[in-house]
């Protein structure tokens, strides 16, 4: 009986809200208007996982052990494994956030990059140029106003100086 009534002890000091932290009152500081339940709101249209709790910069936050982490990383971890050194997470449905380990992938920094949303070119726009480029006079000129890129970047790309397969 002493285990349940220390268990019910720490049980009721924890914060309403739902976030398990402990509370002098029902909650903590700042807390009493979240919603209990899950921390973030599922998107039928796009299946994304929402953040709905505290934010920056568009990305979910965290609070564990007075330390702030970001939310997306914290879900891979929980549900695909380890992110490697050196490695970021790439948010596949562009939201940044949701928070859903099935539209997060690891891959580095430059391919993050690629992938951004400010992003005109893609791996398979890349593949696709460099298999019709024919070094024919004005051939790079015409990509450039079709696609909106520089000169420079697109012949960066041709001659494998960026976009090089891993």
């Amino acid at each position: 009986m002493e285990r349940d009534a220390l268990r019910k002890k720490i049980m009721s000091n924890l914060c309403q809200c739902g976030c398990e932290e402990l509370a002098r009152n029902r909650f903590v500081f700042g807390h009493h208007g979240r919603k209990k339940g899950l921390p973030f709101r599922i998107n039928k249209e796009t299946g994304c996982w929402e953040w709905i709790r505290n934010k920056a910069h568009g990305y979910g936050r965290i609070r564990l052990a007075r330390k702030d982490y970001l939310a997306h990383r914290i879900f891979y971890t929980m549900f695909r494994g380890s992110i490697p050194v050196g490695k970021q997470i790439d948010h596949l449905c562009r939201n940044r956030g949701c928070v859903h380990p099935l539209h997060l992938d690891v891959v580095t920094n430059a391919e993050n990059i690629h992938r951004g949303n400010g992003a005109k070119l893609n791996w398979f726009l890349v593949q696709k140029l460099r298999a019709s480029y024919t070094g024919k006079y004005g051939q790079v000129t015409t990509w450039k106003r079709q696609f909106g890129i520089s000169v420079d970047t697109l012949r960066k790309m041709l001659f494998g100086h960026t976009w090089r397969e891993e």
